[in-house]
């Protein structure tokens, strides 16, 4: 990023700024995500490759924080041009607009990008009513992004798209995961319980009401895990909200479609998975209250089980 700002569009970490009395010193400011990436100090040297592949080393003599991570104080704008950058560099290396047309190419020593710092009391919308007609009409012709184009970008790119499809993925494989445990869970406390079932069968209860039994305790576990889950999902809104609020805009709360929809799986998926345990339970004999239990030893392989888990197996969750 070439500029002959004489103030840093961000707030210094470490060191000073590109003095303006100097435009030809190889020196440069680095942002902090570039910092880290290249591990990089104050007095230490940054080599970077021209577009003619030769080597220019540049003296970093600062640090300044990233886009994302600018106060709340000034609402910051970006004025670009067609076919530039929309928005600031998140990992930039700050160099003096000298060394624009040596490093990246002839044609970028033209201004491609303008951050504006509004004053107190100026509203985003004040701006854009004040200015938007003007630079429709601008030539060369200019175009004004806040935040919210920004994001919209993001949301409908294919970044965007991916993260929509990964989300759907990993939703589609919690609810599998659910439904498979409450499954197994009830499974198994019907088979524990099984000359329990036959004892009720056999005092006062019928098919039906031993039904209904084992669909509510899959009900119940079904409302543990749906309120468990909403707890947690609010702790990790919080907490997001808590390391990265300018990620979250104020707004950490879960949606009541969201609530709802996680309700209607979890409980949905709750009653799906009691259908063949309380199927089973229902098939109780009250006569088998009063055998013995009986213990079999089984030494065939469930061939079609072991064939489904492998099948599980090689999906790739990604």
């Amino acid at each position: 990023m070439a500029t002959n700002a004489e103030e840093p569009p961000y707030p210094m970490l470490a060191g000073k700024w590109l003095e303006s009395t100097a435009p030809n010193e190889r020196r440069a400011v680095v942002s902090k995500s570039a910092a880290e990436q290249l591990a990089l100090e104050i007095g230490q040297s940054l080599t970077v490759t021209t577009k003619t592949d030769q080597y220019l080393q540049f003296e970093v003599i600062g640090i300044v924080e990233q886009p994302a991570g600018e106060g709340a104080q000034a609402t910051r704008w970006s004025l670009n041009a067609p076919g530039a950058t929309r928005g600031p560099a998140a990992s930039a290396v700050y160099v003096p607009l000298a060394f624009a047309g040596i490093v990246n190419g002839p044609v970028a020593g033209r201004t491609n990008l303008v951050n504006i710092a509004l004053q107190e009391g100026t509203t985003p919308d004040e701006f854009r009513a004040a200015w938007e007609a003007r630079l429709a009409s601008a030539q060369p012709p200019a175009m004004l992004f806040d935040a919210k184009v920004l994001e919209q970008n993001l949301e409908s790119g294919s970044s965007g798209r991916g993260a929509r499809r990964q989300a759907y993925v990993a939703t589609a494989l919690a609810l599998m995961a659910g439904f498979f445990i409450i499954h197994a869970t009830v499974s198994m406390g019907v088979t524990e319980r099984i000359r329990q079932f036959a004892v009720l069968r056999a005092v006062a209860l019928s098919a039906r009401q031993i039904g209904l039994l084992i669909a509510v305790e899959s009900m119940a576990l079904a409302l543990l895990g749906w309120l468990g889950g909403m707890l947690a999902g609010k702790g990790l809104l919080w907490a997001m909200a808590w390391s990265k609020p300018e990620l979250m805009e104020g707004h950490a709360s879960l949606g009541w479609m969201a609530i709802g929809l996680a309700a209607a799986c979890s409980f949905g998926g709750a009653l799906a998975a009691s259908i063949i345990p309380a199927w089973r339970a229902t098939r109780v004999s009250p006569l088998d209250a009063m055998s013995p239990p009986r213990y079999v030893r089984s030494t065939r392989v469930p061939l079609m089980a072991v064939i489904a888990g492998l099948l599980l197996i090689a999906l790739n969750p990604c």
